[in-house]
């Protein structure tokens, strides 16, 4: 069965949309308005766990700064499911250079979920470093 929420969706989407650009910031304390608790990040062979915002320092993200990153781009959403309080996601997205270049390109499944009445990124599941 493939569960639909829609307006699930469009609140997803407005979390994952806002991510990239306080991503790019690399503003920890503004992050917070789209990561919800506990943020868990599967990548790398690794399961990074932030239990509470109390001891969010920003994105777990390890960019090496010989790989040239400048900035991350939404390439495309899709949505795989959704109920009235968690979506699946299928996220694409590229990291540019500082001319523009995009360098590399993962596709990622993220998991939006809303707790307490607020949407929040809580999983992302990635095979980038």
């Amino acid at each position: 069965m493939n569960l639909r929420d829609r307006e699930s969706e469009a609140e997803a989407r407005k979390v994952i949309e806002a991510y990239f650009p306080l991503f790019n910031s690399r503003d920890a304390k503004a992050l917070l308005a789209v990561i919800g608790f506990p943020h868990i990040r599967v990548a790398d062979g690794r399961t990074t766990i932030i239990r509470s915002a109390a001891e969010w320092t920003g994105d777990p993200t390890p960019l090496d700064p010989a790989e040239g990153w400048h900035h991350s781009g939404l390439e495309s959403l899709e949505f795989i499911q959704s109920s009235a309080d968690k979506v699946h996601a299928r996220v694409v997205f590229g990291r540019y250079h500082a001319d523009g270049t995009r360098y590399v390109t993962y596709e990622t499944l993220w998991i939006v979920t809303r707790v307490q009445g607020r949407w929040g990124i809580q999983v992302r599941s990635t095979f980038a470093p």
